[in-house]
């Protein structure tokens, strides 16, 4: 039996009746429904057709419910029934969130959302390590699958909400994998959305763990601080080709405003390697040092004496005793009444805040004679690099990745690391100058470039989308990858080059080995290749 989209409105699914359409995803369509009885509003999503008899599909379109029942943070939409439709179809109702996506709040307020990126990222942060520790990672983390909601226990008056667990991967060691049974990661599964990927999910290795997205998060937060992304492109192999080996222009260039310490943070999110970015539990933790808010911060500090004397606790814990608790819906209701003694309450109050004060003064000096208790990770910091050449206008490329990082004068910020990283400088008509610059300091470096020799011709070769390896062919040496520039001896033969680039139809070009020239090679996508769907190697969750 099938059932139309245009006919579910005003039917209905379990005790809900269907009310409107608002969404449709790339496995599932979402509806707003209301409670046949208690007249609750929620959402119900509903696996789409064409993937009904999909097994994989449909138990990774169960993967948010089974997550989030196991999890059970206020961070996460909650479930509140499965089912399956006449169909076939599986469904989820979930609670009803009134506000509106992150990326929505970016969009109207573009570059200004640097106090939101503390409070929300803090949010954001404390819910993916309660789901890393869990055993669980998101690999789809974006504006768009987080909702912002009014919510009088967060701090701020409102909570971000993480949704969309569709691809997470079940980590097999996991207290979520230890509970659900059949859940594997299988080869050609969507991993994410090119434009907040890790560098390593680009790659379609399946060797993705937290630090995915703890990166994604770093995206996430650059882009609240600036009002868009760190790298963007209108084609989806060169935006994963910038992920993977393209360093994030300096924040501290884009939005001066943003606090250094800040800034440190979420360039160390978003280093390349994935064991120099932090976890998200550190995130929280410098977060809340760079005065991110907690709901209910001071509340935390007090005992559970000191707590009847705040006098909207006392209003809270009265209320319940001047009427038993009443069982409605599965909630716990209470008369909002008062009734006592005002001088026995101004007592209480007066020991209430004698108490808060006192516990607050002497928590401020534990943390001060103990400053390991806020320490819970290294401290972060940029390195700043010049670079100059005489003469100047020479291409700046990273040594590893062939990519052009800019020209000389050059200038560029990253975070504090270890060993070096080689910088090459090209220019047309001079020799090419490589440098080596520490990752542990500041560097200055001026380079004199050297005029070539009239006996040495230049080959440089491009590639779009970029990041394509250049071999010789008639001997099968690997030449380094596009954009590449090569200094050669002249030979008197015409150079064979096979140029290829995953997803990509390989091509051969020959080059005259006895001048200098310039090539541009555009590839072709090979049939049936899908930008987001990466072959994964199939491995237990």
């Amino acid at each position: 039996m099938e059932i139309a989209e245009c006919e579910l409105i005003g039917q209905h699914i379990g005790s809900y009746q269907v009310l409107r359409l608002l969404g449709v995803g790339g496995m599932g369509e979402v509806y707003e429904a209301r409670h046949e009885n208690l007249k609750r509003r929620a959402a119900i999503k509903i696996l789409k057709q064409e993937y009904a008899q999909n097994q994989q599909i449909a138990e990774r379109f169960l993967n948010e419910a089974r997550i989030v029942s196991v999890i059970q943070h206020p961070g996460l939409v909650s479930v509140l029934e499965l089912g399956h439709m006449p169909d076939g179809r599986s469904y989820m109702v979930l609670e009803f969130l009134e506000g509106e996506s992150l990326a929505q709040r970016i969009e109207r307020n573009r570059g200004k959302l640097a106090i939101d990126a503390l409070r929300l990222g803090r949010q954001i942060a404390s819910t993916l390590a309660s789901v890393h520790q869990a055993g669980v990672i998101h690999r789809d983390l974006k504006p768009d699958n987080i909702m912002i909601v009014a919510d009088p226990e967060a701090a701020g008056g409102e909570r971000a909400k993480l949704l969309d667990f569709g691809i997470a991967r079940i980590e097999k060691d996991g207290i979520v994998a230890a509970r659900l049974s059949g859940n594997r990661t299988r080869t050609g599964v969507i991993l994410g959305t090119p434009q907040y990927m890790a560098p390593e999910q680009c790659r379609g290795t399946g060797l993705v763990d937290e630090k995915a997205d703890v990166y994604s998060l770093g995206i996430i937060l650059y882009e609240m601080v600036t009002g868009a992304p760190p790298f963007q492109s209108a084609g989806t192999g060169e935006l994963m080709a910038l992920q993977m080996y393209h360093p994030p222009q300096p924040l501290n260039e884009v939005a001066p405003w943003v606090a250094a310490e800040l800034v440190v943070l979420i360039h160390s999110m978003l280093t390349k390697a994935a064991s120099e970015r932090p976890t998200a539990a550190q995130v929280v933790t410098i977060l809340e040092q760079l005065g991110a808010p907690r709901a209910a911060a001071a509340s935390a500090l007090l005992p559970g004496s000191a707590l009847a004397a705040l006098p909207s606790l006392v209003v809270r814990s009265q209320s319940q005793l001047n009427r038993p608790p009443s069982i409605g819906n599965g909630q716990v209701q209470t008369q909002a009444s008062l009734r006592v003694n005002q001088g026995f309450r101004t007592g209480w109050v007066l020991m209430g805040v004698v108490c808060a004060v006192a516990l607050i003064v002497g928590t401020v000096f534990a943390l001060r004679v103990q400053p390991e208790a806020v320490a819970h990770s290294p401290p972060l910091r940029l390195v700043e690099w010049k670079v100059e050449s005489q003469p100047s206008g020479a291409s700046v490329v990273a040594a590893a990745s062939g990519l052009v990082l800019g020209n000389t004068p050059f200038r560029n910020s990253r975070p504090a690391g270890s060993g070096e990283e080689r910088l090459v400088l090209r220019l047309p008509g001079y020799a090419e100058s490589v440098l080596e610059l520490s990752l542990g300091h500041n560097e200055r470096r001026m380079a004199t470039l050297q005029p070539l020799s009239p006996s040495r011709i230049v080959w440089r070769i491009d590639t779009r989308p970029t990041g394509a390896t250049v071999m010789r062919t008639d001997t099968n040496k690997i030449l380094g990858q596009t954009p590449l520039q090569l200094q050669l001896e002249p030979e008197r033969v015409r150079v064979p080059l096979t140029i290829r680039l995953a997803k990509h139809q390989e091509q051969r070009i020959e080059l005259d080995g006895q001048t200098s020239q310039e090539r541009l090679v555009r590839l072709k996508k090979k049939e049936n290749s899908y930008d987001l769907i990466v072959p994964v190697h199939p491995d237990e969750d």
